[in-house]
């Protein structure tokens, strides 16, 4: 591990030289034997193949089959609209994850990027790709990182680093040796990472690793091999279509069996069973699931969702587990001193967003104050201007409220932010007081000093700003007076915030000509302000984001690559974890065994701090194992990829994501809000709601068809159905219904209840029971007025009746099923429009394929009279009323 070796031994291993670099012929040969310095990528399959993918499903696999026995029976008609609806269904599928690549090509960064490189003792700038190991990069303020590589020269170099470990704060890298032990990659202060970015400072570095080579590739390489996790949706709907399959082939058998035992001519006795399998088969589903799903897509988008495939809206409503990362997700990604503890004893609390100038300052009593009234409160905010190297530049044409550009250190950005906050102008600050010498912040001295000329008089003031315990050593204090402060910075310290302690002095024109002419300064016998205490602050509607969410039984989990103390510390104010809760680090799950790990995170630990990519893999994993839990991890970082790629629904943030962690992930959340991940579980469960409600109704009349179509052949009568009319209902009739039923308005408690059982599936034993009740009253219903109008009128005028009667009751038993547990006259007739809407379009539908000529062609149907539509009409209330009196029983006596 280079990070672990001193810099000769780095350069000799790598065969370069500190001063010359390498050169171009040796650096060519290495292009040759590394390859081009860029991150593996999987390979996407072809477009067709996306098509073909779509018929995967087992339900699909039916009605294909269904199809082609039509045909070969001549039952021409049937088998084309059986294809169409096969087609419509692949079709809607295919056209939604193409629109999504599409959507995350157009967020991925396109430019190509260049370093300065060390080549032949020349700096060239250089593309990315042609960086190799060796080379020695030349590193400056506001550049990313080319590859993995050993700092050797640092002048107060700081890197973020946070997408590749989640930690929020920049890390302070130099060229010194580190211990001879495993050391996480946040802790690795004299190594820099492909990606990542320098803040501030400048220096030198040697590559040691590239492209797939680097920490980055890693990663990337894990992603290929990483399997793809079917989604529940995905998993019980083949459940559904076997289960069907299984139902269907019984009684076609049984039906086959005795019509052939009947002596039944072979093609009759097929024809029979083809019309049963039409009857048993919900050809509408796989379309209603998918066009469902996919107005649930445009719902989301609304929401700034975007979905990359179908299935994955649907299991989010089954969620439990919410692992998400910290920085940018949970918190606003923007360092804020959010608190200041002056040397008088007043403390101050800061509130705002980002690093908008808009905020409000407390006292200790939460009361507002007017900073610029209290000269101290001034004075630490004006003398955090003076000494910063960062500026605020305020877009000119955007909205008022938006967030300025941050040129330089984002600590020092905070400072800047805090000062406008209470109303100082921080450009006039710095034009009225021009710097003349500076100190420069180092990891070895931890503060830097700046000497300003007071407003272009002869006068001059020392700015400093550091390390709380290196500040008061630098200060006027007595031995009690330092205690007191490095107390108060370790109390913070302990509840995760960063601190800055501030101090100043007025120095004489002999010392400015000194430091300016001798390069050298005293920064002794200082005056102390205070402490600024800085967070990345939580976004403001986290908090009730998390309460939302655990109100529907969904618990939030925190995983994060930064310190422990400040996870704890957003955990505790976000509302995830309580103060007597455990939280664990890298070094405690590495202990661990993963049933261990997962024992642990079931005994309720809700928080893991300073974890590596590998490490979040496998806290995943741990919950994975727990019975019957679904997952959703977010995160942004390269670092939470891997994660992603194994969890139930990866979640990728679309604002400050990677390109490898939006390609991964199920959904991208637009606006890197926690409270958006809520919005979409509740869009989920909204989803899944009607997905039962439009099954249940499309498989309950189905099994009334079965019953009808049964029936006959056991009773003995002529067919009381025909084929084609078998796949008007379940096409046309049940069809547009069923879509209406998908866009049901939720429930008022559909994030009251807890996520729904996996282990039930759609389809459980007590749905099952009251879909075959449903089913069988309905059939019932339906056979009796055969039976009664094939003995009252001619067998064309029976067959139309049944085939009336079915489609109105089926349109009637759509209400039905808009709720298993509330009465429709509570839930109001008209509440859902387009049910009202579709079921006035069907009725009309089958009036006209029954009292037209060209009805009665196509579908064999005969007009029917007034008297004939009144015995359709009171059949079809039959099995409305029997379903309200089991909505009154339910909680009594049914289950």
């Amino acid at each position: 591990m280079f990070y672990q070796l001193p810099i000769e031994s780095v350069i000799k291993e790598l065969k370069t030289d500190a001063t010359t670099g390498l050169t171009h012929n040796e650096a060519s040969k290495r292009l040759s034997k590394y390859g081009p310095n860029l991150l593996p990528t999987k390979k996407k399959p072809p477009v067709i193949l996306k098509f073909f993918a779509q018929f995967k499903n087992f339900l699909i696999i039916i009605l294909l089959a269904a199809t082609v026995i039509s045909f070969i029976l001549g039952e021409t008609l049937d088998a084309l609209v059986i294809a169409a609806i096969v087609l419509l269904n692949s079709t809607i599928g295919f056209i939604q994850e193409v629109q999504a690549e599409k959507t995350l090509e157009s967020l991925k960064q396109k430019e190509i990027l260049y370093a300065l490189v060390l080549r032949d003792e020349r700096i060239e700038k250089l593309p990315f790709a042609q960086i190799v190991p060796g080379d020695v990069l030349i590193l400056e303020e506001g550049a990313k990182i080319p590859a993995d590589a050993r700092v050797i020269e640092s002048f107060s170099i700081r890197v973020d680093e946070s997408i590749l470990t989640g930690e929020s704060i920049p890390v302070s890298k130099n060229p010194k040796d580190l211990p001879q032990i495993p050391l996480p990659l946040a802790d690795r202060t004299n190594m820099i990472y492909k990606d990542t970015q320098i803040l501030a400072g400048r220096g030198k570095a040697i590559v040691v690793s590239t492209g797939k080579e680097t920490e980055m590739g890693k990663i990337a390489l894990f992603l290929e091999t990483a399997e793809v996790t079917k989604t529940p949706l995905t998993v019980e709907l083949d459940k559904v279509g076997k289960t069907l399959t299984y139902i269907i082939g019984a009684i076609a058998s049984v039906i086959f069996l005795l019509n052939y035992l009947q002596q039944l001519p072979l093609v009759d006795s097929l024809l029979v069973s083809i019309s049963l399998s039409v009857a048993a088969i919900p050809e509408g589903l796989p379309a209603v699931v998918s066009i469902v799903l996919s107005l649930g897509v445009k719902r989301l988008a609304q929401k700034k969702t975007l979905v990359k495939k179908l299935p994955s809206v649907e299991t989010l409503g089954a969620v439990k587990i919410i692992a998400t990362d910290k920085t940018g997700t949970l918190t606003q990604n923007k360092i804020n001193v959010v608190k200041i503890s002056l040397f008088s004893g007043q403390k101050f609390a800061i509130e705002g967003e980002g690093y908008n100038f808009d905020g409000v300052f407390f006292d200790e009593k939460k009361k507002v104050v007017f900073p610029l009234a209290n000269p101290l409160l001034e004075s630490i905010l004006r003398t955090g201007v003076l000494a910063n190297n960062a500026s605020l530049r305020v877009r000119p044409l955007g909205n008022s409220r938006s967030d300025p550009d941050i040129i330089g250190d984002t600590t020092e950005a905070a400072l800047l932010t805090a000062a406008a906050r209470a109303g100082l102008n921080i450009d006039q600050i710095k034009i009225s007081q021009p710097r003349v010498y500076e100190v420069p912040f180092s990891s070895e001295r931890k503060m830097m000093s700046v000497v300003t000329c007071v407003d272009q008089t002869k006068d001059h003031l020392l700015s400093a700003k550091g390390a709380p315990e290196v500040i008061v050593e630098k200060c006027n204090l007595t031995l009690k007076q330092k205690k007191e402060i490095l107390d108060t910075a370790q109390k913070l310290a302990a509840e995760g915030y960063r601190n800055l302690a501030i101090a100043y002095r007025k120095i004489s024109q002999t010392e400015v000509k000194t430091a300016i002419e001798k390069d050298t300064l005293s920064e002794d016998n200082l005056t102390y302000l205070g402490i600024v205490s800085m967070q990345d602050p939580l976004r403001p509607e986290v908090i009730e984001a998390i309460s939302a969410a655990k109100l529907a039984g969904i618990r939030t989990i925190m995983i994060t690559g930064d310190h422990k103390e400040t996870a704890e510390n957003i955990a505790l104010q976000a509302g995830i974890m309580k103060n007597s809760e455990q939280s664990l680090t890298e070094n405690d799950i590495a202990q661990l065994s993963q049933k261990e790990l997962a024992y642990k995170i079931n005994k309720g630990v809700n928080v893991f701090a300073r974890i590596s990519p590998m490490g979040k893999l496998k806290i995943v994993e741990a919950i994975k194992s727990l019975p019957e839990m679904q997952i959703a991890v977010s995160g942004d970082g390269v670092n939470d990829a891997p994660a992603l790629s194994v969890a139930h629904i990866g979640i990728a943030m679309g604002k400050t994501g990677t390109d490898i962690t939006r390609e991964i992930a199920d959904l991208v959340i637009t606006d890197d809000n926690y409270a958006t991940i809520v919005d979409a579980v509740r869009e989920g469960r909204v989803i899944f709601a009607n997905l039962i409600k439009f099954i249940r109704y499309l498989i309950s009349c189905n099994l009334s068809e079965v019953v009808v179509v049964a029936a006959g052949v056991f009773f003995g009568t002529p067919l009381p159905l025909l084929p084609i009319q078998l796949l008007w209902i379940n096409l046309v009739t049940d069809g547009l219904p069923a879509l209406a039923l998908g866009v049901d308005p939720p429930e008022f408690d559909v994030m009251k209840r807890p996520p729904r059982d996996i282990a039930e599936g759609i389809l459980h034993k007590k749905r099952w029971a009251y879909m075959t009740i449903e089913g069988s009253i309905m059939g019932a219903a339906i056979f009796a007025l055969f039976i009664f109008a094939l003995n009252n009128f001619s067998y064309p005028v029976a067959q139309t009746m049944t085939f009336a009667a079915l489609a109105l009751t089926q349109l009637v038993h759509a209400f039905n099923n808009r709720s298993s547990r509330k009465s429709l006259f509570t839930l109001g007739l008209l509440t859902n429009k387009y049910l009202v809407g579709t079921a006035i379009i069907s009725i009309i539908l089958q009036i006209l394929v029954t009292q037209t000529n060209w009805g009665n062609l196509v579908f064999k149907t005969q007009r029917l009279d007034f008297n004939h539509w009144l015995l359709v009409g009171l059949v079809a209330l039959i099995p409305f009323f029997v379903v309200e009196v089991k909505k009154q029983l339910r909680f009594r006596i049914l289950p």
